[in-house]
């Protein structure tokens, strides 16, 4: 429940800061249904069934799901981004102390790889919890996973996968890691999950967008408030 996801956020920013954060404003589309989302979109279906697999190890498939065990992690990709000048637009580190949405994303480095040099560069970070917003930001991740070489010498949906977790996994000397080992053993538990073949893990994705504008005009997504 969205409350759940607003308290959980409130109770880490108190702790963080001494202080409760600005009132949370609930997500749109809050019956929207992610399969509904990508057959919207036009997409493959094994674009379709990657994605219900990644929402179903992060989310169990609840778009306001929040994980405030990445808080740390996050504040490091935030840290870092600031450092590098990719990331400066006045919120605390603070706010961008979780993971969350139907993906698990970290806010900062989802938010930088889809919109960096644009309007949207400054996107508040609980936008990972609008599901349409969230659907954007992820397959503009996946498009920027695709460009990289350690993707393109075995571009499958199991290097795309890995990817998500690090994309250092994507290195084939890194896949029989323990950490690669997990991360796959998650992707297993997924398909299995949901009744979709293990057979989609060794097939080649088809070539993804990395312009978090271009998914966002697809799902017909306005401003961000």
């Amino acid at each position: 429940m969205w409350l759940e996801v607003a308290g959980a956020i409130a109770l880490g920013w108190a702790l963080a800061r001494g202080g409760a954060p600005a009132e949370l404003a609930p997500a749109r589309d809050e019956a929207v249904e992610l399969d509904e989302l990508l057959v919207e979109l036009g997409a493959s279906r094994d674009l379709r069934r990657f994605a219900r697999a990644k929402a179903y190890i992060e989310s169990r498939g609840n778009p306001r799901a929040v994980n405030l065990e990445d808080g740390g992690p996050s504040v490091r990709a935030f840290e870092r981004l600031r450092e590098q000048g990719r990331l400066d637009c006045g919120r605390p580190a603070e706010d961008y102390a979780f993971s969350g949405g139907w993906f698990g994303l970290l806010p900062p480095t989802a938010i930088v790889n889809a919109y960096r040099g644009t309007p949207l560069e400054c996107l508040d970070p609980r936008a990972v919890f609008e599901p349409r917003e969230s659907l954007a930001l992820f397959l503009a991740y996946l498009g920027a996973l695709q460009r990289r070489s350690a993707y393109q010498a075995a571009p499958t949906w199991e290097a795309l996968w890995l990817g998500n977790r690090s994309p250092k996994l994507m290195n084939l000397t890194q896949r029989d890691t323990e950490q690669a080992r997990k991360s796959l053993a998650n992707f297993r538990k997924a398909l299995d999950a949901l009744g979709i073949e293990r057979a989609l893990m060794s097939r080649k994705p088809p070539t993804l967008s990395r312009s978090g504008l271009t998914w966002r005009e697809r799902l017909g997504i306005g401003g961000f408030a």
